[in-house]
């Protein structure tokens, strides 16, 4: 398959769609993740039944995902995303549902949590609200926003050792932050707009509480402790551009070229955090 290449969150893409958004990189032979446009979409929604809007299980393995008027998607094995495109569809839309929910769905099946939705934070502690599209995490955190409350972010936050441990989660989620920054100036080059997207990134790592928690009418999948609340705060002291790491994220990754040391006294941490803020091109 011809196509083209990327990197997006520490791993190697090729396309046949092209998809802006990530990082370019030469073409691999093996990725970790293919995207391609065929019928074989198509070929598995027609073998199955299921709700149009949602992810449900393919007959062979994997998971469907149609959405009326733009495309169908099959997401197999976390390597495989196969997109049957409906007649008319809008381009813009096609590629909105490969970056999001198609490729959201590859992470999940190579173990990585992904979590959609909006961060806040109040006395020191972060908290990230996911529901259903449409739940209104965006509306109650902005509201949460006028009310007082720190808003943080409002789109994904991911884990990169929970709920599949991974030796080198350190490495992999520096390098998610570098690849994100990288890509920045090409995605406000393509706006027309220098500096109209910045971002700042936090990363910590240590032990933290990953479950459900909620009661019967109201319950989510979410990480908390100090280890997500230091993270959110280097998030809030990195400037745009920056990647700011804690000393233990530094030696895990072996240092880096270039790295500035900080020492940051963070809302609601009691103790100094040892920090590094990072080359992104290191």
């Amino acid at each position: 398959m011809t196509g083209y290449g990327y990197r997006g969150y520490g791993l190697s893409l090729v396309s046949e769609l092209e998809l802006p958004e990530y990082l370019p990189a030469p073409v691999a032979d093996d990725p970790d993740i293919r995207i391609s446009l065929d019928a074989g979409a198509l070929d598995a929604w027609e073998g199955g039944a299921g709700a149009v809007g949602a992810f449900i299980p393919a007959p062979a393995g994997g998971h469907l995902l149609r959405i009326s008027g733009v495309a169908v998607y099959y997401v197999r094995a976390g390597s495989e995303i196969h997109i049957s495109v409906e007649p008319g569809a809008d381009p813009g839309m096609v590629r909105l549902f490969t970056i999001g929910s198609a490729m959201g769905m590859a992470l999940h099946q190579r173990g990585i949590l992904v979590l959609h939705g909006a961060t806040v934070a109040r006395g020191g502690r972060a908290r990230i609200l996911v529901g259903d599209s449409g739940a209104g995490k965006s509306t109650l955190a902005a509201r949460l926003g006028q009310a007082g409350c720190e808003v943080l972010g409002d789109d994904t936050m991911a884990l990169f050792n929970a709920p599949v441990r991974r030796e080198d989660h350190a490495r992999r989620a520096v390098q998610a932050a570098r690849e994100i920054q990288a890509a920045m100036p090409r995605i406000n080059a393509a706006a027309g707009e220098e500096g109209l997207l910045q971002a700042g990134i936090g990363v910590s790592t240590g032990l933290a509480y990953t479950g459900v928690v909620g009661s019967d009418n109201c319950s989510d999948y979410t990480a908390l402790g100090d280890t997500v609340n230091i993270a959110s705060r280097l998030q809030g002291e990195a400037a745009g551009g920056e990647v700011l790491v804690t000393s233990e994220v530094y030696e895990k990754i072996g240092g880096g070229a270039g790295a500035v040391h900080r020492t940051l006294q963070l809302k609601g941490i009691s103790e100094p955090v040892e920090a590094y803020t990072l080359s992104v091109g290191a």
